[in-house]
């Protein structure tokens, strides 16, 4: 599914829904691995805006992409991806998919996380907002 739209998005379909700057998305385990099309497993969701000091994109994205390699070794975790909002360009939306709570757990309590969560304040700009879903229904 995701492998599928992202080759859809080089071949340049969804041109018309997607921001002008690529988005920067780190792909975990297949997330084949994790559903069951028949009603199994139900992930977990995190969405997290944060407002980022003006002047200081450059350096906020590049810290991520620091974060996201160390990221993709986590094996519970099935998406991270950063975005930047189109609608504010100094705010960066992180979407992150884990298979269950204890990978958010993990990834919460590894150490380039919680390094990475003390020099973010050299480039956060404000409270970042964030959301905790809970999967009802996947199609």
């Amino acid at each position: 599914m995701i492998h599928q739209l992202n080759n859809e998005i080089r071949a340049g379909k969804h041109a018309d829904v997607l921001p002008e700057e690529p988005l920067v998305c780190y792909e975990g385990t297949d997330i084949k691995d994790y559903i069951n099309y028949k009603g199994g497993v139900k992930m977990i969701t995190v969405v997290a805006k944060l407002p980022i000091k003006e002047g200081k994109m450059d350096e906020a994205i590049a810290a991520f992409k620091g974060l996201m390699s160390k990221v993709a070794g986590e094996e519970g975790t099935v998406l991270y991806c950063l975005n930047r909002d189109t609608a504010n360009p100094n705010v960066l939306v992180v979407v992150e998919q884990y298979k269950d709570k204890a990978a958010l757990d993990h990834h919460s309590t590894t150490p380039y996380f919680k390094e990475f969560f003390k020099t973010s304040a050299a480039f956060v700009g404000g409270r970042p907002e964030m959301s905790v879903l809970t999967e009802i229904e996947r199609c």
